[in-house]
């Protein structure tokens, strides 16, 4: 059953990278559940980071709050000692993927922030990253507005 299953999901990876470039990012993603990481298993925050949700919620608008699910992943990571079960990443999918994160140092290391850059292409990627080097903030509109 296991090689039967290994080997059509072997198939499914060739013909994904026969695809064009943007279906390499889920090529390899794969989760075979184990006794220590399956969705039945259940996962929390710690008391200690449910407040560190409730102020990380806090810098995002109430129509924004699903923006804050990087650092909401990166605070699940840090709880679960430097690895995501798969019932922590049932709570964070990102919708508007890809995506990619900044940090924003501006008011020193203490008080740093994430800025959002949703829906980007290849082209918007390397103008965020041109306007951040020439000291600018880019828009966080994506291509789609």
């Amino acid at each position: 059953m296991l090689a039967r299953l290994v080997a059509k999901r072997f198939n499914e990876i060739r013909k994904i990278f026969r695809q064009p470039s943007r279906a390499f990012s889920t090529a390899l993603n794969y989760h075979l559940d184990s006794p220590d990481n399956n969705p039945n298993l259940p996962w929390e925050l710690s008391d200690a980071n449910q407040a560190k949700v409730k102020e990380i919620l806090s810098h995002y608008p109430s129509n924004y709050k699903q923006s804050a699910v990087i650092p909401l992943l990166d605070l699940a990571q840090q709880q679960h000692g430097g690895w995501l079960p798969v019932s922590a990443m049932n709570v964070g999918c990102c919708v508007n993927a890809p995506m990619i994160t900044v940090a924003d140092y501006s008011n020193g290391s203490e008080g740093y922030t994430y800025n959002y850059y949703e829906d980007v292409t290849l082209e918007r990627v390397v103008e965020i990253v041109e306007l951040l080097r020439k000291g600018d903030h880019p828009s966080k509109a994506g291509p789609r507005g």
